[in-house]
């Protein structure tokens, strides 16, 4: 068995880097568990070429590092391959990003028609992002809300650019997001602009008042 007192200084210093780097990608970015395994694989790789590798590891550091840079653009290539196949795969989701998935989501591509086909059914339209930092404050409370008053929340995501949204932000007048619509029959009555303070009690107050419709 490999023991780490067998380590030299280098071996060591590039471990405890391996370890850092993996662990601050993880608790302080958004990064999922399966990218942050990933990374550790890198790392374990790279580890093995510098260290371990019977001609790699006693080459000239000029080799070393063509060979390193080599190995790095492959694996940001298998990366960039992930990405393609499923983005969620780098990103965990956030609270917010499972809040917005308890919410109806509209289609940004044909949003009127969209509204006019649920007319019946549409009270609240929360327009916000999934990106935004304010709607990653709101998006929880609002789901909270809903919850609690038995509401239903249609939503339409902003990060997704089209005609149809470019339109109706211009029509409901929308400055800022997250902002909160209630809709009557197809008609926009009133427009809540929220902040970092909107409490969830001012929330559920909002939802029950503005209740017109009860059919789902």
């Amino acid at each position: 068995m490999y023991k780490i007192n067998n380590l030299t200084k280098n071996q060591k210093l590039f471990i405890v880097l391996a370890i850092v780097i993996a662990l601050l990608q993880y608790f302080s970015g958004n990064f999922s568990l399966f990218f942050t395994f990933f990374n550790i694989l890198v790392f374990l790789g790279m580890y093995y070429l510098l260290f371990i590798h019977p001609t790699v590891s006693k080459s000239s550091m000029k080799k070393k590092t063509l060979i390193v840079f080599g190995y790095i653009v492959i694996m940001i290539s298998f990366v960039n391959l992930f990405l393609l196949i499923n983005p969620n795969l780098m990103f965990r989701s956030s609270v917010n990003v499972v809040a917005t998935k308890q919410f109806v989501k509209i289609d940004s591509t044909n949003i009127q028609n969209d509204i006019e086909n649920k007319k019946k059914k549409i009270n609240f339209i929360y327009v916000g992002s999934e990106t935004c930092s304010i709607c990653k404050e709101f998006g929880p409370k609002l789901k909270q809300a809903a919850k609690e008053t038995n509401s239903t929340i249609y939503y339409i995501d902003t990060d997704k650019k089209t005609d149809s949204l470019t339109k109706f932000i211009d029509q409901s007048q929308i400055q800022t997001i997250p902002t909160l619509l209630v809709f009557k029959d197809g008609q926009l009555q009133q427009t809540l602009l929220i902040d970092e303070n909107t409490r969830i009690d001012y929330l559920k107050e909002f939802l029950h008042n503005h209740k017109y419709n009860s059919i789902e």
